[in-house]
């Protein structure tokens, strides 16, 4: 299932993913595309995703921190 969301004003997609594992309560990527290309090693890159995986029934609290508090550098 995918959600519609904003990464510091840059559209992103949350995607809800179903786990095999019982203990998993949230598997959620947040994908987007950065604002600039920037280079974490020698290839200028512009894809970014962000994991959140927890046993705790927290995701959701997890999911609106980094929506609401992301930046970009």
């Amino acid at each position: 299932m995918r959600e519609a969301a904003t990464l510091d004003g840059v559209p992103a997609n949350i995607t809800r993913v179903e786990g095999i594992s019982s203990t998993t309560q949230t598997k959620v990527f947040i994908s987007a595309f950065t604002p600039a290309p920037f280079a974490p090693g020698t290839e200028t890159v512009q894809f970014f995703v962000i994991g959140i995986v927890t046993p705790y029934d927290n995701g959701a609290e997890l999911i609106a921190q980094v929506i609401e508090t992301w930046q970009w550098h």
